[in-house]
């Protein structure tokens, strides 16, 4: 009777113990740079929606500055699953623990990240669809699109971006910057048939903060209205608007994300667009460029930066 009932005990005990570590799965995040606001938006979000455990890692602080320290953690606490923000914590995740469930957003461009089966992400641009119908909703008057593009970082985000245009009969050009180079004064003068210049973040045209300034300084000069895909840029005279993902939307998103795998859920896509939408614009800029901004446009945006 008494083994029966140490049975029982140690049956009971491990039940417990095993309901407890079901609860404790540990959720890793690795932050690229958790001083970017945008990154910052992203933590702060996925922490408010996510209650489960977890820990952080800022890849820029000094701490985590040796890489080898970060796959030895990595390895140490062995995390159920790695939730990512921005492309190098992606990267380093992917690197020292595919095997690993991952989720990730706001990379530079999700479509062209080293593959993983185990990673699911919350692309940091909205689809291209809904950006060019944003951006002819809010200017009617842009006829002739520009942007700049390299292969290497932006090859199926611009097959999107030009299978979109069609669809939407916007005249949309795409100028290839494939050299160590990236974009150069040469191709500027491309731009002056043009209504407008789209900006893309791609590291492969804008090389340096030097090539992007040259950029804009070329459109403020020959009044050519650049769409931007950050609201920093809007402090730039050329910069009219941005529109983007909502850096806290992308957060909350990826918490629900992290939830269903969490929970052992099939999920069958691994790239998803975010689910709000960040509209920014400066009159200011604006008129400046010669651009009118209605009373329909003005009610379209989430805010208006003087």
């Amino acid at each position: 009777m008494r083994s029966k009932f140490i049975l029982i005990t140690l049956l009971s005990t491990l039940f417990y113990l095993g309901g407890q570590a079901e609860k404790e799965k540990l959720t890793l995040i690795l932050n690229s740079n958790s001083s970017i606001e945008v990154y910052k938006n992203n933590e702060s979000s996925f922490l408010k929606s996510y209650k489960g455990k977890t820990e952080s890692i800022n890849l820029a602080s000094p701490k985590w500055s040796n890489l080898d320290k970060v796959k030895s953690h990595i390895y140490d606490v062995y995390p159920e699953l790695i939730y990512c923000i921005g492309t190098k914590a992606y990267l380093v995740a992917n690197k020292f623990a595919p095997e690993r469930k991952i989720v990730y957003s706001s990379t530079i461009n999700c479509h062209d990240l080293p593959q993983n089966k185990n990673a699911y992400g919350i692309a940091s641009r909205l689809h291209p669809g809904m950006e060019l119908m944003t951006l002819r909703m809010l200017f009617p008057s842009f006829k002739k699109i520009a942007m700049f593009y390299s292969r290497k970082h932006q090859d199926k985000w611009i097959d999107l971006v030009e299978t979109e245009a069609d669809r939407q009969k916007i005249k949309l050009t795409t100028f290839s910057c494939d050299s160590v180079w990236g974009v150069t004064q040469n191709k500027l003068k491309y731009l002056n048939s043009f209504d407008a210049l789209w900006l893309t973040p791609d590291p492969g045209v804008f090389v340096n903060a030097a090539k992007l300034k040259m950029v804009l300084d070329y459109c403020q000069k020959h009044k050519i209205p650049v769409i931007s895909y950050s609201a920093n840029l809007l402090t730039h005279p050329a910069v009219a608007t941005s529109i983007s993902g909502d850096s806290k939307t992308l957060g909350s998103q990826s918490a629900i994300l992290v939830n269903r795998l969490i929970d052992g859920q099939e999920i069958a896509q691994h790239i998803f667009y975010p689910a709000g939408t960040e509209i920014k614009i400066s009159p200011k800029n604006c008129k400046a460029m010669d651009l009118d901004v209605d009373e329909d446009t003005a009610e379209m945006v989430n805010a208006v930066i003087e």
